[in-house]
């Protein structure tokens, strides 16, 4: 079988090989993969099978298929819901390169006895992974073993991952099997089939992959639970790679190397699993150059972990019921070279865990399972125990013969323990963290091994050994809570010639500096137990006769280790060593720790006398030798009067460690005399204990009786040990808005003119500034006066903040991108919003999005113009007022949620602009006021530009009149997005300093000095709007009557019959009453007086619609019906509003986030419902604007009356009943060009003169549709003299 895509000429180099192959891409249909059973010599090449998976009767199949070859039964059973993208049974000599299996709902490739000879080169396996929700994987923390497995037989929907292969025997029984390549019949047990297995996997990546399936719980509950064995055992254990040894007529030799295990998530072993039954022999995984990354969370935040195992799980002595007692014969192994592993999490075992399952059975001494690892780094794995390694077996005693651990040449580097979580059973052993964790289970160290910067012991051991098999072995750095190097329970620590173990620098919390032992005796044990080292020679024969320890060539040293009890050594005398009896006799002492410190040296070697002591504790307690500051060399340290000053103070003994102590302080002068002008105090009480945490600080308080600045050397010493060190402080003057008191007090005190508004922190030199207040100088030096001022806008850091005195930014919001007055401005480099008071990061590039946002202006003029939808229409009024409001007080209406992308919709109905960007870099709010200015002056050059080319091109007869309905709804639509702009520009605030001394600042940027510069300019601008634009609007459009009388506004009656055509000719008013209701919404909001402004303006709107709703002032039934809908939400979001805030107000702070989402719920639900009433406003002038798609929704209408209708009724009122329905309010905009009539005696009769009739023709055409108001005189004469 091949497929193979695309080969490349192989003289390419490895870059362009990588750049120019153009795989071929496998997508496959649900349910459908790609499956090979009983085949030889299988090629893919050059692939890409991303999204497939062979699933439910298409995967049965293929299982029965591979058990009528000669597979027989399968020793993990493969759910029919599983879906895998590349199946392979009973094959041989596989070859995959350069392949990708991707995507996958379930396993990426599984493989059941691939014999003969198979390569994978460059396959990567990525984002394949199970079908469940990620939330539903926290059930495999369950106790219940049960539900473990009713969970794993009912489906396959746990299982997912990248490679999974499964090597077992062949049915044996009477019928002959066939071959992959031969028709001989299946051997007996115990024989080979085809000879031996070589698998190699090279260059190869399995990234991102995921697994929840619990297979491997299964497999430790199932002897010891009859209903898990009846269950029996399904597929599944890492997400990464998964290989299952279950044979025992050939043996495999299984190779991976130069692979990359990354971002897998899964139970146990989430980058890889190998599992080994009892009876397999001869057989051997191999990982070489190596690296797992980042695996073991089952999701991405690493909030949960993997069981065992985040990147490798070694799982032998696996076995059926019925080889429980027999006797175990592997030979197998488990070898890892020159591999890292970083960065794996897990609950047990943060990169690997290994178990062996042998319970209760007799070990063999034939039984040979190996561990190797060689040349492997660990660095930065996490775990609850084992940080980088758990090993454990399930036997009787480590003195009997199972797996056998050794580590050489490999460092384990800074692993750390994952959260604060205890297991009951190991916390009952005193078992600490250890980055090496082994039960029952002997561990040997050959070769160069470092472990270093750990948090738990290097080494914790229960009921086993550590052996060192020659080399060194380094522990340096590590911390645990018993043990910082070796913490061994039951256990015991051997070393043979040509070792050297060194312990440096390691640290328990509560005993053992480097070794803390816990030795349990027990009938029938020798006193030897209770010692913790012994020296062997090869084969570990002990060593007894040593009254010459120089000639064992053997090393250890001890240095720096400390711990609160046991500095180097916790919990043995040494005094019953088997080594130990002859040295006793010899030197006359029952010490052996004096025996060894002065006799042998080279030996054993002590830092330090190994019996000293300071009250309770051994070596490490020494008195303190050395008071270190940190940096005190480096920095120069000021404080002022009475500031406290933290720093970071050691207490070093002799050994170098970091010890426990009790220090105090005084002060001296230049001349190095004690003098009563100063005074330096540690602690409260000028006494401070050091805990020997390196992160406690030490608070230190200079007190001067002088005003102006001093130098002063304060000296630090123990209460103990009387060691001091000593450091220089300038004392400087007091900080602005601080005072310096007195000679009885000497320290700086708050300002008096700041309180009450602010107060002062004296320790800390800091100012304590409430909620929604801004303190700071106008001209941003530091020395200036001070300003303390409530903040505009939201420009502030809510609540109460300390602010100090040299950074005054500190109190400002977005993430502390504003700066200066007010925080007012953006900082360097940042860019305010266009649609927000936020500071952003800008481009200048980005002003190439003003090119999709003008066009998109054009569109949306052109859209609006060619649909016709209008306020001349009279139906978007209402759409218009509501969303005014609305985007005023949408904050109000939900307080706590930004309502900004729901609100999007609704900004087309105001022009406003409601997504965070920006065009430019360094955009001040001043320039953006000038842009909000000139975009709706950009909409009406538009609007001129689209009607000079209507008129040019001749699109359409009625263009005048098109555009004056445009101008006319543009004017409407630009009057609040004006109003807006010109309220902000004009809107000022006054900033007094703690003196009295006064200034305005504009209230959109307090660094803006108010009608000053550049905003006179603009300011200016807003006063002529104001005049020209914002108030003559409301005004004129509120006296119809006197307008029609004022002669030079005659021409502009086009323009009054657009915005007065949809009312009826006493309520021609009504629209300039709703603008200004704007001017009081918008006068108020800026001030942010909630709940007042809300309530004011809800009385208003409260009062707008119960007038409407009593007068109906649009002409026709459905403009008052949509118009007052949107008043009526208008006055439920208001009413809502308020009694939430009155609901929110009772309540404490911790609980109104509850009211403030039912809050939002509401008012989301009324804004739908706007939206839905808008919505079927624009359907409405659609179906109007299109004569065929009006007819059709009339036939419809008809349609669906005719349904209804009653009998006798004649079809020719239904469907005049529905043109009434379709045509109730258009007719009056449908109206017919306008011709000038002259009645005389009663006759019509109509002449005109070719000098006259254009003029006229061309007045008339701006004029339609005409109001029902009389004809004036000038008109009549004019109508007179044309005919």
């Amino acid at each position: 079988l091949s497929i193979v895509g695309e080969q490349l000429p192989p003289e390419l180099e490895e870059e362009e090989r990588l750049e120019k192959k153009r795989p071929v891409v496998i997508e496959c249909s649900d349910g459908v993969g790609l499956v090979a059973v009983n085949c030889s010599d299988i090629s893919l090449g050059n692939l890409v099978v991303s999204g497939c998976g062979l699933k439910g009767d298409g995967l049965q199949s293929a299982l029965l298929e591979l058990k009528r070859s000669r597979v027989g039964e399968l020793v993990y059973a493969v759910p029919s819901s599983l879906s895998i993208a590349v199946f392979l049974g009973d094959c041989e000599d596989l070859c995959m390169e350069n392949v990708t299996v991707a995507s996958t709902v379930g396993l990426g490739l599984l493989g059941i006895n691939i014999l003969g000879t198979s390569v994978l080169k460059n396959v990567e396996f990525a984002h394949n992974s199970y079908a469940i929700a990620v939330d539903r994987c926290d059930d495999i923390f369950t106790d219940s073993a049960e539900l473990i497995v009713t969970s794993e037989r009912e489906s396959g929907e746990r299982l997912g991952g990248g490679a999974y292969f499964v090597f077992q025997d062949y049915y044996q029984g009477e019928e002959e099997a066939t071959s992959p390549s031969s028709s001989s019949p299946t051997p007996p047990e115990g024989q080979l089939v085809g000879g031996a297995v070589t698998f190699q996997i090279e260059g190869s990546s399995f990234i991102n992959n995921s697994d929840c399936s619990r297979s491997l719980l299964n497999d430790a509950y199932s002897l010891s639970s009859v209903s898990l064995r009846e269950l029996g055992r399904y597929i599944g254990a890492s997400a990464g790679l998964s290989i299952v040894l279950a044979q025992s007529q050939y043996p495999v030799q299984f190779t991976v190397s130069q692979s990359t295990f990354r971002d897998n998530k899964g139970v146990y072993g989430s980058g890889a699993v190998f599992m080994v039954f009892r009876h397999v022999r001869n057989s051997a995984l191999n990982i070489a150059r190596c690296s797992f990354t980042n695996n073991g969370a089952l999701d991405g935040n690493f909030s949960t972990y993997a069981i065992g195992g985040g990147a490798l799980a070694f799982v032998n002595g696996l076995s059926t019921i019925n080889e429980l007692l027999n006797p175990v014969n592997q030979n197998t192994s488990l070898i890892v070279t020159d591999s890292d592993f970083t960065d794996n999490r897990a609950l047990v075992g943060g990169a690997i865990f290994i178990y062996g399952l042998y319970q209760s059975c007799i070990l063999s001494v034939l039984d040979t399972v190996r561990f190797f690892c060689q040349n492997c780094t660990f660095t930065e794995n996490q775990a609850n125990y084992g940080l980088a390694m758990f090993a454990t077996e399930t036997k009787l005693h480590a003195e009997s013969i199972g797996l056998q651990m050794e580590l050489r040449d490999t460092r384990v580097i800074r692993n750390r323990i994952h959260g604060s979580e205890t297991n009951s059973f190991l916390f009952a052993l005193d078992m600490t963290p250890g980055a090496i964790t082994s039960m029952a289970l002997n561990l040997t160290l050959s070769g160069s091994l470092v472990f270093s910067g750990n948090d738990g012991s290097a080494i914790s051991a229960s009921n086993s050994y550590v052996g060192v098999l020659g080399g060194t072995v380094i522990f340096e750095g590590n911390t645990g809570n018993y043990g910082g190097a070796l913490n061994l329970i039951n256990s015991y620590f051997i070393v043979v010639p040509g070792s050297t173990v060194v312990f440096r620098n390691n640290t328990a919390h509560i005993r053992g500096g480097a070794v803390r032992v816990k030795l349990n005796a027990q009938v029938g044990q020798s006193v030897a137990s209770f010692c913790f080292l012994y020296f062997a020679y090869e084969e570990f024969v002990y060593c007894t006769n040593c009254s010459d320890l120089n000639s064992l060539d053997v090393r250890i040293e001890f240095i720096q280790n400390s711990a609160p009890a046991g500095n180097m050594v916790y919990g043995s005398s040494l005094f019953n060593c088997p080594w130990a009896a002859e040295l006793i006799e010899t030197y006359g002492t029952d010490n052996v720790y004096d025996i060894l410190y002065n006799n042998f040296p080279e030996v054993v070697l002590f830092d330090s006398d190994p019996m000293s002591s300071v009250g309770n504790r051994r070596n490490v307690e020494t008195l303190p030798a050395f008071l270190v500051i940190e940096d005190n060399e480096n920095t120069q340290l000021s404080v002022t009067p009475g500031q406290v000053l933290n720093l970071n103070v050691f207490a070093i003994d002799e050994l170098g460690q970091n010890v426990p102590a009790i220090i105090s302080s005084y002060a001296i002068n230049a001349n190095r005399d004690i003098s009563n002008n100063f005074s330096a105090a540690v602690g409260s009480s000028n006494f401070h204990v050091l805990s020997g945490n390196n992160a406690t600080k030490t608070p230190v308080t200079v007190l001067v009786r002088q005003k102006n600045p001093a130098n002063v050397t304060v000296i630090l010493f123990s209460t103990e040990s009387l060691i001091e060190s000593r450091f220089a402080l300038e004392v400087v003057k007091c900080p602005n808005g601080f005072l310096y008191s007195n000679e009885t007090l000497m320290r700086c005190v708050c300002d008096p003119l700041l309180e009450p508004r602010v107060m002062c922190d004296q320790e800390t030199q800091e100012f304590i500034v409430p909620h929604n207040y801004w303190i700071g100088t106008l001209d941003g030096k530091l020395d200036s006066e001070l300003v303390v001022a409530p903040c505009v806008k939201d420009y502030c850091v809510i609540g109460e903040k300390r602010v100090s005195p040299t950074n005054f930014d500190s109190q400002c919001g977005d993430d502390k991108r504003r700066a200066n007055v007010l925080c007012g401005s953006c900082k360097a480099n940042y860019s305010l919003s266009i649609s927000s008071s936020h500071c952003l990061p800008c481009s200048n590039y980005r002003a190439l999005l003003l090119i999709p946002f003008l066009v998109a202006v054009i569109l949306f003029v052109a859209a609006i113009a060619y649909l016709r939808i209008t306020i001349t229409a009279g139906y978007i009024n209402g759409v218009i007022f509501y969303f005014n409001i609305y985007e005023l007080y949408s904050q109000e209406f939900s307080p706590g949620n930004d309502s900004g992308n729901l609100y999007f919709p609704g900004t087309l109905f105001t022009l406003g602009i409601r997504f965070d960007t920006c065009f430019y870099n360094d955009m001040s709010t001043l320039q953006r006021s000038f842009w909000d200015l000139m975009y709706p002056a950009y909409m009406f050059v538009l609007l001129g530009i689209i009607t000079l080319l209507a008129r040019c091109f001749k699109w359409s007869r009625n263009a005048g009149f098109l555009t004056i309905q445009m101008f006319a709804t543009l004017m409407l639509l630009c009057y609040t997005s004006v109003l807006k702009s010109c309220f902000e520009l004009l809107g000022y605030t006054r900033v007094s300093t703690i003196t009295g001394e006064t200034s305005l600042r504009w209230i959109a940027d307090p660094n803006v000095v108010y009608f000053h510069s550049w905003h006179a300019a603009l300011g200016l601008l807003a006063i002529v709007l104001v005049l020209i634009y914002i108030l003559p609007m409301p005004l004129l459009l509120l006296f119809p009557s006197r307008v029609y009388r004022l002669r030079y506004l005659q021409k502009l009656k086009p323009l009054y019959d657009a915005f007065w055509a949809p009312f009826e000719p006493r309520y021609r008013f009504w629209l300039g009453m709703r603008l200004i209701v704007r001017w009081v919404a918008y006068g108020l909001q800026p001030w942010h007086l909630f709940p007042t402004d809300a309530l004011l303006v809800g009385t208003v709107i409260a009062g707008l619609t119960y007038s409407q709703l009593l007068l109906r002032p649009f002409k026709g039934l459905w403009r008052n019906v949509w118009d007052s809908l949107f008043l009526l939400n208008l006055n439920v979001l208001f009413l809502s509003s308020l009694h939430f805030e009155v609901k929110a107000n009772i309540l404490p702070e911790d609980e109104r986030v509850a009211v403030y989402r039912e809050q939002f719920a509401f008012s989301t639900t009324f804004l739908v419902i706007a939206y839905i009433v808008a919505a079927g406003i624009i359907v409405f002038h659609v179906i109007d604007r299109f004569p065929k798609l009006k007819t059709a929704t009339g036939n419809f209408i008809y349609f669906l009356k005719n349904r209804k209708r009653k009998p006798g009724a004649s079809a020719a009122s239904e469907i005049d009943s529905s043109e009434t329905a379709i045509n109730e309010d258009s007719e009056e905009r449908r109206r017919e060009t306008f011709v000038i009539e002259h009645l005389s005696d009663g006759n019509a009769t109509v002449t005109t003169r070719n000098t006259g009739l254009a003029k006229v023709i061309s007045f008339t055409e701006l004029r339609e549709p005409l109001l029902d108001y009389p004809p004036t005189e000038e008109e009549r004469s004019a109508v007179n003299n044309t005919a």
